[in-house]
């Protein structure tokens, strides 16, 4: 069975994913329109952190991709399961960016920690896999692309 990153990889993107470089095919300007185009990473770390290793993740990895969080909106924190038990046992923590959005899902129970930026700023995919994977262990899954 295909995971979700290769389904996404297979659909959303339609199999335009950049190669091994992180490079911007067919870029020629580093000029960028806020809005204009988004590009949307994903990756699978192997070490799950705790929550408060996210709570200070999070700055961090908005500042090493030259990001700003939102003046007027904190991280947000989604506690799983909901009251009506659905969603397993974990938490999301979102933090809306000026650029646009960077989720951090962790169930600890099955191992599991997914981490999503989505910017209308370019950034290097493989920069960032590069640098979780010195924060959290080897990064065992990534797929990105522009939509």
């Amino acid at each position: 069975m295909p995971s979700l990153y290769t389904s996404i990889q297979g659909s959303l993107f339609n199999g335009d994913i950049w190669g091994q470089s992180g490079a911007w095919p067919n870029k020629t300007t580093d000029t960028e329109v806020l809005g204009a185009m988004e590009i949307l990473a994903a990756w699978r770390v192997e070490i799950v952190p705790t929550l408060k290793e996210v709570l200070v993740l999070i700055p961090q990895l908005i500042s090493f991709v030259g990001m700003k969080p939102h003046p007027h909106i904190g991280p947000h924190i989604s506690f799983f399961p909901t009251p009506e038990g659905e969603g397993g046992n974990g938490y999301q923590v979102y933090q809306i960016l000026v650029e646009s959005w960077v989720i951090i899902g962790i169930w600890p129970e099955l191992g599991f920690c997914r981490i999503v930026l989505s910017s209308c700023k370019r950034f290097n995919p493989n920069a960032v896999a590069s640098w979780l994977s010195k924060k959290f262990g080897m990064v065992t899954e990534q797929v990105w692309g522009e939509l």
